[in-house]
């Protein structure tokens, strides 16, 4: 007898939008008693999967790589299978080439499930089967942080009235050949602040590396955490997220500052959740004053999944 459903990503190590969505569903698969199989996504499993799907009626892809999204989709098509892939990340952020395959990707699997709008539009024309889900899925189990990161943040408490974070993971650049995450113009903006503070959580320590060698100027009232811990708890301590990215999916980040009812600032970039403040990269305002948030943003991404998942 066939089994229903099968789960294909990458779990933490490392920490980034896709492995921590891949932990969260797992995570709340098991709470709700549901039947799958995660198989992490490594070279020898790919090579296996012709005979381990065998066994199954379809499965769930998290990864941005093109290469193995055209591979696991094609298999699928030639063993008759249903294949859902989750593209976490902007559709429109491709190059004119990588956009070609991405399409022949989305018209060939079973249900293309997009996390913004643009991506929506764009994915519908070719896919009548796409869905716009949300990537947020709140924690089902509560971290700690590192008493070091906690000592930190509270120093950062006591001597500054203000505190903002922003996370990272590696230095990376778009397209257009930008900084992905805008950390480096955080840094400048932040840099001599006396009202303010800014923690970077960067678990890859890519930033960290990077201003130490362009010796580039980093003061006090700025805290770059290079190794793992959980950036959810980080925002638990602070007044404000910063997301000042590029490009940009459903930022996890975004809505898990919602979620903890925290002002929260975003790029316009991508369209985001509702009681995000929105504003054009390089134009820095991040004034608190009159402020509230009251939005507890509420997941609704494990029962949608779960009601595709039973079409399997």
């Amino acid at each position: 007898m066939q089994e229903r459903k099968l789960i294909i990503g990458k779990l933490p190590l490392p920490v980034g939008g896709v492995t921590i969505h891949v932990k969260r569903l797992l995570e709340h698969l098991d709470l709700k008693q549901e039947d799958y199989q995660f198989l992490p996504l490594n070279l020898k499993n790919l090579l296996l999967l012709p005979f381990i799907l065998l066994k199954y009626k379809g499965l769930h892809l998290h990864t941005s790589s093109l290469q193995v999204q055209e591979y696991i989709s094609l298999l699928c098509k030639v063993y008759h299978k249903k294949c859902i892939v989750t593209f976490h990340g902007d559709l429109n952020r491709y190059h004119a080439r990588d956009l070609i395959k991405v399409k022949r990707i989305i018209k060939r699997i079973s249900v293309p499930i997009v996390l913004n709008e643009g991506s929506y539009i764009l994915a519908k024309t070719i896919n009548h089967n796409t869905q716009q889900i949300s990537s947020f899925i709140p924690p089902a189990k509560s971290e700690t942080l590192d008493i070091s990161i906690l000592q930190h943040i509270n120093q950062l408490r006591g001597k500054y009235p203000s505190l903002y974070a922003t996370n990272a993971y590696g230095l990376t650049y778009d397209k257009e050949g930008q900084e992905i995450y805008g950390i480096l113009d955080l840094i400048q903006y932040f840099n001599g602040l006396n009202d303010a503070a800014l923690i970077i959580s960067d678990p890859s320590g890519a930033y960290s590396h990077y201003l130490n060698e362009q010796k580039i100027r980093v003061t006090q009232n700025i805290y770059i955490i290079n190794k793992p811990h959980s950036f959810f708890e980080i925002l638990k301590h602070v007044d404000a997220n910063i997301r000042n990215t590029s490009t940009d999916g459903d930022s996890i980040s975004v809505r898990e500052s919602l979620y903890l009812s925290k002002i929260t600032f975003a790029t316009d970039v991508v369209s985001r959740p509702s009681g995000t403040l929105i504003y054009r990269r390089g134009c820095y305002h991040f004034n608190l004053n009159n402020l509230e948030v009251n939005i507890n943003a509420e997941s609704a991404t494990i029962d949608q999944l779960i009601k595709i998942y039973s079409t399997l």
